[in-house]
């Protein structure tokens, strides 16, 4: 029996734009040099410029090395 890990990662963004995507309501939330889009279809309130505290839980089920050839 392989027991899971959960991982948990915690980021803290700023709303830079929200706009409707598949009948979805979407936030795009910028990470100092990393940006996401999320549903915010569940949060209420949502403006541009807010900061989202996003906390998720993962599992990493594969790793693979990468071949840099020169």
């Amino acid at each position: 029996m392989q027991t899971e890990v959960l991982n948990k990662l915690n980021l803290t963004g700023e709303v830079i734009e929200i706009y409707e995507k598949d009948n979805q309501k979407i936030a795009k939330v910028f990470f100092q040099s990393l940006c996401l889009e999320v549903s915010i279809d569940n949060i209420k309130d949502v403006h541009l410029s807010d900061k989202l505290n996003l906390e998720m839980h993962f599992i990493i089920n594969k790793a693979e090395k990468e071949i840099h050839l020169q």
